[in-house]
Parts: C-alpha cells; sequence; structure tokens
C-alpha cells in the first residue's frame, strides 16, 4: 500500500512539473504545440512556470503538505499543513502561485494565524483549488 501511496505521489508531482509551463493555455493552442513539441526545451517559456522548465508548482507543495501531515500524525492536521507551506514558502523557492496565495502565503509565513486568513479574501471561504492553502 505504502509503495501505491508513494507513486500517486511521485506521479502527481512529476506531471505537475512538466505540465506547469501549459497552466492556462487554451485547448487550441495545447493542440497546436503537442504536434511540434519534441522535447521541453522546445516550448515557448509564457511566465507561467517561474521556476524554470521541470519545477512544480503550489498544486504539489499543497499535496506534499497535506502528505506530511498524514504521514507525521496520521490524521489531517491543518496547523501541520499551514506550518508545512509557510516553511516551503520560506524557501523562497519560485512556484507559480496563484494571485489569492501570492498574498496569503506570505501572512503565514510571517507568523499570521492560518485559522483568520482562511477566509481572507471571502468570509465564506475559498471556492478555488488552492481554497486549503488558505
Amino acid at each position: 500500500y505504502a509503495s501505491k501511496v508513494l507513486g500517486g505521489i511521485l506521479g502527481q508531482a512529476c506531471g505537475d512539473a512538466l505540465g506547469a509551463p501549459f497552466e492556462g493555455w487554451r485547448a487550441d493552442l495545447l493542440e497546436q504545440w503537442f504536434h511540434r513539441l519534441r522535447e521541453m526545451q522546445d516550448l515557448p517559456h509564457t511566465g507561467d512556470a517561474p521556476g524554470g522548465m521541470g519545477v512544480y508548482t503550489a498544486d504539489t507543495e499543497i499535496m506534499l503538505a497535506v502528505a506530511g501531515s498524514l504521514i507525521d500524525r496520521e490524521l489531517f492536521d491543518v496547523k501541520a499543513v499551514a506550518d508545512a507551506m509557510a516553511k516551503a514558502y520560506r524557501t523562497g523557492l519560485p512556484r507559480a502561485y496563484p494571485e489569492t496565495l501570492s498574498v496569503v502565503l506570505p501572512l503565514l509565513a510571517s507568523g499570521e494565524d492560518y485559522r483568520r486568513l482562511g477566509s481572507y479574501f471571502s468570509p465564506e471561504g475559498s471556492t478555488h483549488n488552492e481554497g486549503l492553502a488558505r
């Protein structure tokens, strides 16, 4: 079981890193480039992958924080996930953070209470995929 979980984590991280340069592309542009792309170096850099080719995004950062909580504590611990996200942010490695995380993560890394940040942009919380991190 553990090797399957590890394989899933690794597969998600690799897929995220390889797909990061394409994030936000329209389907017709993906179709155009799919037939012409030979190697990742052939890809025109769009700025959507600030860490460069092969660097994973905030999606994997969130997944690693959640996985770490589940492994270390054998449960989903919101504070542990928030602490892991803050620690990852403090490394300074470039990630493709959505606009809301670009605001919230520096606050979290500076010691702001994670419970307050969940509704930082909206009292109802978030409906975006990075809502877990906020």
